[in-house]
């Protein structure tokens, strides 16, 4: 076991002639987390080490012990300059770690669409369709400035050779929500032509995640909805596109698509959530739905059947709620009768 009570011997071990022995504390200094956390400053000395294996372990180390303190950042930033890639990976993997396990001091985020496995029950298809809050910055405020100085970085990082560098900075960029939309071009890239499935996948949740500003990628995510051979990554996809909200015109018919065809059940549900998310626009389906009720060969199948069913009810409601609204809106406040 562990204790808080040995990292006085860790850190004196960080200052050891012999690399291997750095290395070993700077390790054991990571398994122990946050536990750890005044040892920061020894292993930010650490992350600057002759030896690369001490530099990756130490700002590995970093990304446990800074949570939830901005004192590690800086030191992890630089290292994503270092001319070593597996300390560059570390150092991206860190800022995703500290990122995402910090607590932001904002509301939860509504659930994403991919975080629901399952079809909307009796009496929950409302429900299952509601769109969420669009994306922003999912930092604590006080991490804001430094993320803005590392995304450039995160985003070069993006075009490495090294596919695990490549992921890890998308992965990173995911944390940062809307403040890495100047990435958009190259998260996008990394989705159409990465050969790892791996960074393709931590491209389409960094899109999700910035959301509304991801629009430019939208014919990419389009073109991977349908040509994507990973199930996460399309089901990932079908969920950033309800998230970005653009090009109704295009994307709906797309989601449609997967709704009624896509292998992965999830897939299915992601595009059947993302369609909802459109709000108004939503009801470009309504005529692709109602001819795919007419298609012999769904016919065939009553698991089909009832799902095309299920969207299109909900769809011609929300349609006609809107209507009356709208309606209501642009009558006069008088009871005379509007003309036909």
């Amino acid at each position: 076991h562990l204790h808080a009570s040995s990292v006085s011997s860790h850190v004196e071990a960080l200052k050891s002639q012999d690399a291997l022995v750095r290395k070993k504390a700077a390790t054991t200094l990571w398994q122990m987390g946050t536990e750890a956390k005044e040892a920061t400053p020894e292993l930010l000395q650490a992350a600057r080490d002759p030896e690369s294996q001490v530099r990756e372990a130490a700002v590995k180390a970093l990304g446990q012990t800074g949570q939830g303190t901005l004192d590690a950042v800086p030191g992890i930033i630089e290292a994503l300059k270092d001319e070593q890639v597996d300390v560059r990976a570390a150092a991206a993997n860190s800022l995703a770690e500290i990122w995402r396990l910090t607590p932001s001091g904002r509301a939860p985020p509504a659930r994403p669409p991919a975080a629901r496995t399952s079809p909307p029950g009796r009496g929950q298809e409302d429900r299952s369709v509601a769109a969420p809050a669009s994306p922003t910055s999912k930092l604590a405020p006080q991490f804001e400035p430094l993320a803005k100085q590392a995304i450039p970085l995160l985003t070069t990082a993006l075009r490495d050779e090294d596919a695990r560098l490549r992921a890890s900075a998308a992965a990173a960029l995911a944390e940062t929500g809307a403040l890495a939309e100047p990435a958009v071009p190259d998260l996008a890239l990394l989705l159409q032509k990465d050969p790892e499935k791996k960074a393709r996948l931590q491209a389409t949740l960094a899109l999700l995640s910035i959301g509304p500003g991801a629009k430019a990628a939208v014919p990419v995510l389009i073109e991977k909805l349908r040509s994507e051979d990973s199930d996460g990554v399309r089901v990932n996809t079908a969920a950033a596109l309800g998230m970005i909200r653009s090009s109704p015109e295009t994307v709906v018919p797309a989601l449609i698509e997967t709704f009624l065809r896509d292998k992965h059940m999830d897939a299915r549900n992601c595009a059947m959530a993302s369609i909802g998310q459109f709000g108004p626009d939503a009801k470009l389906a309504i005529p692709l739905l109602r001819a795919a009720a007419k298609d012999p060969e769904n016919q065939q199948s009553a698991e089909t059947m009832e799902k095309i069913n299920k969207l299109l009810g909900y769809l011609e409601r929300n349609t006609q709620r809107l209507d009356k609204a709208r309606a209501g809106e642009d009558s006069p406040p008088s009871k005379t009768t509007s003309p036909k």
